[in-house]
């Protein structure tokens, strides 16, 4: 084993079973070091292609640069790994012959929820298809499997639109993780992708995140980071004491979904308290009982813009989703406050 499988080894092994907070930081950091530094080593001057990002007529894909520090997201790096290491293992109890077929859609230069569990598996039991628009990405999670020795574990390494990708036939997958999203699926293509791999995957296959929710909530800002001094004197946050008024479900996106962009119409409550405003908040269910719920990670926080935020309580309010090149929820003009 040479010092950088055994250090990723060791690295993968805590974000998996760590529960502690500044060692998952530490581990997630540590992973984001080690997979920089071996991809400095490979590509010398730099490559324009790793800032730009593109815009699809789907939505942004992030640039390769940008797309590697969400490494540093913590609790949605550990998160969505162990999500994915027991989606494997689940397969694999319902398939135990064949290597469990992962498409890894938007996998950037790291190709974050696939090296790092080729160290939990042999290459016999699951192999991944690697996907990503940028070249740069995938030149870059060439080099991070090959310098490895994970070559095995590969399939294919693609370089596609995966909104308008096809899978090969005669293996489709068991598994398809993508993770291409902003809070309150803004922005980017998570619900196109989902919508156009999802019908790949074979029977009994299984999406990574399995599912998203957004839904539009009543809050009051001035509970909304309510907090008590902890024993090192840090806040500590205290959920319980937010304001959370469900008004409408506005999407589920899994892998049954069938793409329906309905507006959602629904009556703001006249407010108790004059601050009381409005926010469309995320939570993902990555695989089972693994949940990335709110403030856990960047594309959870939730999104409170002047579009949402400027509303008359006690009105009617219409909120549509729209695909496109910047797709996201829109609210109908006519139904903000004037001022």
């Amino acid at each position: 084993m040479t010092p950088d499988v055994d250090a990723l080894t060791r690295i993968t092994a805590e974000l998996l079973t760590e529960r502690s907070p500044e060692k998952l930081r530490d581990s997630a950091f540590a992973l984001y070091a080690l997979f920089s530094r071996m991809s400095e080593a490979a590509d010398g001057a730099l490559d324009p292609d790793a800032l730009c990002a593109t815009r699809l007529a789907s939505g942004l894909a992030l640039d390769p640069d940008s797309a590697a520090l969400c490494v540093r997201d913590v609790a949605r790096t550990s998160k969505f790994l162990r999500g994915t290491e027991l989606a494997i293992r689940a397969q694999r109890a319902r398939a135990p012959g064949a290597p469990i077929e992962v498409l890894y859609a938007g996998c950037g230069p790291f190709a974050t929820l696939a090296v790092p569990l080729m160290t939990r598996f042999d290459s016999s039991e699951v192999r991944f298809t690697l996907l990503d628009i940028h070249s740069h990405s995938i030149r870059s999670a060439r080099h991070l499997v090959e310098s490895l020795g994970f070559q095995g574990f590969v399939a294919e390494y693609v370089v596609a639109d995966a909104t308008t990708y096809v899978h090969s036939p005669g293996r489709p997958p068991h598994i398809v993780v993508t993770e291409t999203m902003q809070r309150a699926l803004r922005n980017e293509p998570q619900v196109a992708i989902t919508h156009h791999l999802a019908p790949q995957l074979r029977a009994g296959g299984v999406l990574i995140p399995e599912e998203i929710h957004v839904d539009a909530c009543v809050y009051r800002p001035s509970t909304e980071h309510s907090g008590v001094a902890g024993e090192s004197e840090a806040v500590v946050e205290t959920p319980s004491a937010r304001v959370r008024l469900v008004v409408a479900s506005l999407m589920r996106l899994d892998a049954r979904s069938i793409p329906d962009f309905s507006p959602v119409t629904f009556t703001l409550p006249p407010p108790s308290v004059p601050e009381h405003r409005l926010m469309l908040r995320t939570i993902i269910r990555v695989f089972g009982s693994i949940v990335l719920d709110e403030y856990e990670a960047d594309i959870t926080c939730p999104y409170v813009g002047e579009d949402v935020d400027d509303l008359t309580f006690g009105s009617e309010v219409t909120l549509h989703y729209e695909p496109g090149e910047i797709p996201g929820f829109r609210v109908r003009t006519a139904l903000l406050t004037d001022r």
